[in-house]
């Protein structure tokens, strides 16, 4: 079931036919998946997006992708919602499929990280199969505002692509093309910025070319030592430059007295080790649901790095260290923490489950015909695929009712927007109820957004205003008009 088909190699085409089978199956999980949240519509996040693309104009999207200098909020991926509000007006379904289609492909990208990791293409199979679908980044395939971990991730890990065929070249052109998709990573979301430190991770453990990191320090003279580091240090000053320039050009904005869209909010930033290791915990409960105190699971992470140390497993513990790594950039929020953040670390598990299934494979390969093989390898991988959707399915259900019930209420109440009269230039319309969790902000950026209008201001009160031209109620659903024009 591996690549590596040594004496199978007459076996060719069956292993052909089992990855194809295992192929199939991820899209089969892909589309059940996405199936399941068919009934999504805009969340907060994107009519709030959706306002300042509407405010914007192409070229300046552009622009802010392509200045390293600029600061404007996550540019890629409001270049996402500026390219769909063009194409798609409000089409929810559209956005979404725009979003789908970029989890798909990002499933193919661990697909191919893990098979250059493991030459193994059918437990690379398992790790995608694992990465198609969890419970705790369900946002993922209902609100479009996740864009920003979609196109992050779709960097990040082509970049890593594109550092690991040129890793153990002297050539530091080869970390030109990786350096700029790290940068328009970093203009998606800022959790890639560690992404040079995952490099670093890799020259260090499973470098192998001439000269590496694990052999500094190892019987090397002081100049020596210089020597062997020139080479690593070409290749790795470029990104970890960018790196530096976009955290001052974050760290500028946040402590600013009064932040103002798009620019970056001020996050409460916390960077002591307290907090770290708190966060640490909370992001692995979010996984199992649990409340295991944060110090049983940083005990576990150094107990797993010893085993694999001792061991000598390095790519086992270059995928353990990929997790908490790519999870510092949000440990420090200890006010912004959501589940959904694990999208982008969450490779670093699959990277894990894959290489134990890898050691199955390979031994189980050993020991029975290669046909044999083959066929319990796809009854295994069509009998894992069902049961993982089913658990994850599962698992999200709550969820997926909750969300089922804010996108049908979001959605009746743009409807009864775009059904009411149109308001005059300049109007303010008056709302004396909202749809739940829309706040002042929101609700100027949805009534401009389903009006089609930047001009129409939006106001919520408790009572109509005697002058009020338009003033209306949501209720049970229904946009209905509260008040009406004064005589």
């Amino acid at each position: 079931m591996s690549q590596r088909v040594g004496r199978f190699a007459d076996q060719a085409p069956l292993y052909a036919a089992l990855r194809a089978f295992v192929a199939l199956c991820v899209a089969i999980v892909l589309y059940y998946t996405f199936r399941s949240y068919a009934f999504s519509y805009f969340w907060l996040d994107d009519f709030n997006n959706l306002y300042w693309a509407q405010l914007t104009s192409g070229w300046a999207m552009l622009w802010h992708n392509v200045n390293i200098a600029s600061n404007y909020f996550r540019p890629v991926g409001m270049l996402i919602y500026w390219i769909d509000l063009q194409l798609f007006g409000l089409n929810a379904w559209a956005h979404h499929l725009v979003m789908w289609t970029i989890h798909a492909a990002n499933v193919m990208l661990v697909y191919f990280l893990l098979q250059r990791f493991l030459k193994s293409a059918y437990a690379a199979a398992f790790g995608a199969l694992l990465y198609t679908h969890q419970s705790f980044y369900w946002e993922i395939f209902w609100s479009s505002g996740t864009v920003f971990e979609l196109m992050c991730a779709s960097f990040v890990f082509t970049a890593t692509l594109l550092y690991l065929r040129n890793a153990d070249d002297r050539n530091v052109m080869g970390m030109v093309g990786a350096t700029l998709l790290y940068v328009l990573a970093i203009k998606s979301k800022e959790m890639a910025v560690v992404l040079p430190a995952v490099w670093l991770c890799h020259a260090a453990l499973l470098s192998e070319g001439r000269p590496s990191i694990a052999r500094i320090g190892n019987g090397l003279r002081w100049r020596e030592t210089v020597v062997a580091l020139r080479p690593l240090a070409a290749k790795f000053v470029m990104p970890v430059v960018i790196g530096l320039w976009f955290v001052y050009l974050r760290i500028s904005t946040l402590g600013a007295a009064n932040p103002t869209p798009p620019v970056l909010y001020g996050y409460n930033v916390d960077l002591s080790v307290p907090t770290l290791l708190q966060g640490y915990g909370w992001y692995w409960n979010a996984v199992f649901g649990t409340s295991v105190p944060w110090g049983w699971w940083a005990a576990l992470t150094v107990a797993a790095a010893a085993v694999f140390i001792r061991l000598g497993k390095r790519l086992h513990l270059f995928f353990l260290l990929y997790i908490p790594v790519t999870l510092m950039p949000v440990l420090v929020l200890p006010d912004h923490r959501f589940a959904f953040f694990w999208y982008i670390p969450f490779l670093g598990a699959c990277g894990l489950a894959a290489l134990l299934v890898r050691g199955v494979s390979d031994a189980l390969r050993r020991r029975v015909p290669a046909a044999v093989a083959v066929g319990i390898g796809a009854a295994f991988f069509a009998a894992a695929s069902y049961q993982h959707f089913q658990i994850q399915a599962g698992r999200s259900a709550a969820a997926r009712q909750w969300a089922t019930e804010v996108s049908d209420e979001y959605r009746d109440f743009v409807a009864g927007l775009r059904g009411l009269r149109s308001p005059a230039p300049g109007e303010t319309i008056f709302y004396e109820s909202t749809p739940r969790f829309f706040d002042p902000v929101t609700i100027l950026s949805a009534t401009q957004v389903a009006l089609e209008r930047t001009d129409v201001g939006a106001e919520i009160v408790t009572e109509c205003p005697l002058n009020a031209g338009l003033c209306v109620r949501f209720e049970n659903s229904e946009l209905s008009v509260a008040g009406v024009a004064a005589p």
